[in-house]
């Protein structure tokens, strides 16, 4: 059974890598200069291939984090927790 505390730095992984998926298109899709963007069509193969790499990393590290959360004893409450965790965290309070 997976603890909460080990299934939020999987899930970093995986928003992670999809961050840099996104970070990845925008940069690729803005180089049309003067606001003109650049369609995945017209990407170099090179460019693909940088895309398919951070894609399949985001895949990898989601599927890792989703079936760690899958075997919770309670998977709805650890994804909860999970997702709470990740997307939605609350700050520290001080302790005086």
């Amino acid at each position: 059974m997976a603890d909460i505390d080990s299934l939020i730095p999987l899930e970093r992984a995986a928003r992670d890598a999809h961050q840099d998926l996104i970070a990845l298109q925008e940069r690729f899709a803005s180089q049309g200069g003067e606001g003109v963007r650049v369609p995945p069509g017209e990407w170099s193969e090179e460019q693909h291939a940088e895309c398919d790499r951070l894609l399949e990393a985001w895949r990898q590290a989601a599927e890792k984090s989703l079936a760690a959360q899958a075997e919770a004893e309670d998977r709805r409450a650890a994804e909860k927790a999970v997702k709470l965790a990740v997307y939605h965290p609350q700050p520290e309070s001080d302790a005086t």
